[in-house]
């Protein structure tokens, strides 16, 4: 099967172009995907022949890899455009076309130096305007039976996002290093932007009201569900965000009662977007530090908004404001830890979308640490020597400070599912040490201590926030933060993060300790 010379043919008839049109060969018989698309997706059916095929790719010229990249990328759009509203047959072979180039790019995240090449020329991006494309014409089609178009649209999300693997590994509790590199927040940031969400909303609440329509594929609405599901947890990203409320359908809301699922869906993801698009534009100006540089803070203050940011060469983990801070990191101690975070592909900053997803998963932690904690934070009167407030006059939020707490805490919050976000506010450090910083990637935990210590010398201005956020589950990333707290600052800036650690772990680890 997976000759080489086989290989080399099919590269060849991918990179090929049509001389007629000046396009990117597409040879499709009637009632099938493109055959050139076929023959690719025998190569992803199983580990052995993925395997081949990757090798294949790495080991070819860089100038015919580049040619590959550009015809991979290329074809999704030029696919779409073969597709008539009219004509839900074409709209189907290019959706059946279209899914093995999804089923490729899910494949190729799992080899970091294949994938990033890939990511840099937008596959994704490419991807998700062609879905939208087609799904847009089967939404506004008139044509009988039009709506059975997305039996293949379905299976087009599903490829990518991967709903039914993801409900293994809970099962199974098993957890790979390709779950961590499979980054599904940056895939989805692009592939979801052009409004393919609306138009897989409307079609899950078609297929609800007409399950007869669907009845030679069982189970597709089951399929659509969980696959929006997924979107769902990702909210905390603003492109996610704006992309689910992106182009929305009318009365979609309408009628929706009696549906196993169907109110969660069509109803409860909109207004989970909605939210938290709020939360971006409520914060939209206020800046949030992204610098790993542990003595940042100290040296700029918390005024140093204006900086293109930068990250380490070596290891593409931690990313820095200012060539100055980046060598007093190094110094501090990232020397030591760059050559073993080098290995560590579940969170390298292998795209300038990662670094904003960074900085969306902090102005969300300023968020809840500002909605939530100053509710719990006791009257700064005591503390500052003023005399206590009268009894009967109301506390209000701005007359709060940190807490003094005999025994060292964090707050937690659970931010994997954003419309219900879990939280313990006062949770005991050395509860929360032998659960989480000794488990999760301990080529972090030199940063973590020196996090904690610093955060230790001023603790009545300083609170630590853990917050956890979807990666790709059992996968998660984990947020901890050093928050100043400023008395005199707004209500949505009294608490501002000046450091931060980000690392991959299990998911579970701190579902068990937030409620």
């Amino acid at each position: 099967m997976h000759h080489p010379s086989s290989l080399k043919d099919l590269m060849l008839l991918l990179t090929r172009l049509d001389l007629r049109t000046g396009r990117y060969l597409y040879d499709c018989d009637e009632g099938n995907e493109c055959s050139i698309l076929w023959l690719l997706g025998l190569y992803l059916e199983s580990d052995d022949t993925l395997d081949a095929l990757l090798s294949h790719i790495k080991t070819i010229t860089p100038e015919c890899r580049r040619s590959l990249v550009s015809a991979i990328v290329a074809r999704p759009m030029q696919i779409a455009a073969t597709a008539c509203i009219d004509k839900p047959d074409l709209i189907t072979f290019a959706a059946k076309s279209v899914r093995i180039l999804c089923i490729f790019g899910s494949k190729i995240m799992r080899d970091p130096s294949l994938s990033r090449k890939f990511l840099h020329r937008n596959l994704f991006g490419e991807l998700g305007k062609a879905l939208f494309t087609l799904a847009d014409m089967v939404n506004r089609g008139v044509t009988p039976g039009h709506m059975l178009c997305w039996t293949s649209l379905t299976t087009c999300l599903s490829f990518v996002i991967d709903p039914m693997s993801k409900i293994a590994r809970q099962q199974l509790q098993s957890f790979s290093a390709s779950d961590a590199t499979n980054n599904l927040p940056l895939i989805l940031s692009t592939l979801l932007e052009p409004g393919m969400v609306s138009c897989a909303i409307y079609a899950f609440k078609y297929m609800k009201m007409n399950e007869r329509e669907f009845g030679n594929t069982p189970g597709i609405d089951r399929v659509m569900e969980y696959t929006l599901r997924d979107i769902s947890a990702h909210m905390t990203v603003s492109r996610i965000a704006r992309a689910v409320t992106a182009f929305p359908y009318p009365d979609l809301e309408k009628n929706v009662r009696g549906y196993d699922g169907w109110e969660t869906i069509v109803g409860g993801i909109p207004w989970a977007a909605t939210a938290a698009q709020s939360v971006f534009d409520a914060r939209k100006g206020i800046h949030v530090d992204v610098c790993n540089n542990l003595k940042h803070s100290a040296r700029h203050g918390s005024s140093h908004a204006d900086y293109i940011v930068r990250k380490c060469s070596g290891c593409e983990c931690v990313v820095y404001c200012s060539r100055e801070c980046q060598k007093e990191d190094w110094g501090k101690g990232h020397k030591d830890e760059c050559r073993s975070l080098r290995l560590d592909e579940g969170h390298k900053l292998i795209s300038s979308i990662l670094c904003e997803i960074r900085r969306d998963q902090l102005t969300f932690v300023e968020h809840l640490a500002n909605e939530r904690l100053p509710l719990i934070l006791q009257s700064n009167s005591v503390a500052r020597g003023h005399v206590p407030s009268k009894a009967g006059k109301e506390s209000t939020l701005d007359d709060v400070s940190l807490p003094s707490n005999p025994e060292a805490t964090v707050s937690l919050f659970d931010a994997t599912l954003p419309d219900d976000i879990r939280s313990s506010l006062h949770h005991p450090i050395s509860a929360h040490t032998n659960a989480i910083w000794r488990q999760i990637n301990g080529i972090w935990d030199g940063r973590v201590h020196a996090l904690v210590k610093r955060a230790a010398e001023r603790p009545e201005e300083t609170i630590l926030v853990e917050t956890v956020f979807e990666l790709n589950y059992p996968a998660a990333t984990y947020v901890l933060v050093e928050m100043r707290y400023d008395p005199g600052a707004s209500r949505l800036t009294k608490l501002k993060v000046v450091n931060s650690v980000f690392r991959v772990g299990l998911w579970d680890r701190l579902g068990s300790l937030a409620s």
